[in-house]
């Protein structure tokens, strides 16, 4: 590893930017572990544990470690809605070595009590993506019933009422 290429890493501490442009390098020249390791840096000294989501994954996906690169996107999905790694999910959800994963990340970020909203957004869009009416109406029926949080309950009904499904609402 360069010694140059790390400091470029951390010539402006408390700034991502570094830390993602030498990585960006190690990945051009496919020393992926180089890549991962400045990437993982990045995370810890910034106290961001869910930076560089898609950039990892990505790297991930390079090395054909797709279990891997799901975790990831999934990670960055949860924390920037509808960006990158939101986007990626969404593309490798149509992908049929893929799907399976996919679907049990999103449906296990969804089980249980105290459900967040980038969860549930995640979960309702690729059940839509995937036409799959049924699913979500019972996804959002335990949601209502598991959610004790007003926010929770009104975006809830707000899909609810999109998708046609009146016995879900008030």
């Amino acid at each position: 590893e360069s010694p140059l290429l790390h400091a470029a890493a951390v010539r402006e501490p408390g700034k991502p930017g570094g830390y993602l442009e030498a990585a960006t390098v190690f990945w051009d020249y496919y020393q992926f572990d180089h890549a991962l390791r400045l990437l993982d840096e990045g995370r810890r000294k910034l106290n961001q544990p869910a930076l560089y989501a898609y950039e990892t994954g990505a790297i991930y996906e390079n090395q054909r470690d797709c279990h891997r690169a799901v975790e990831e996107y999934m990670r960055g999905a949860l924390q920037q809605p509808h960006m990158q790694a939101w986007q990626r999910l969404m593309a490798l959800s149509r992908r049929p070595a893929q799907r399976a994963r996919i679907e049990e990340v999103t449906a296990q970020a969804v089980s249980g009590p105290g459900v967040s909203l980038p969860a549930l957004n995640l979960r309702v869009a690729l059940l839509e993506s995937q036409d799959r009416r049924d699913d979500l109406e019972k996804l959002l029926t335990s949601t209502l019933e598991d959610s004790g949080s007003f926010e929770m309950l009104e975006h809830v009904e707000q899909i609810a009422a999109r998708h046609g499904f009146d016995a879900l609402g008030r």
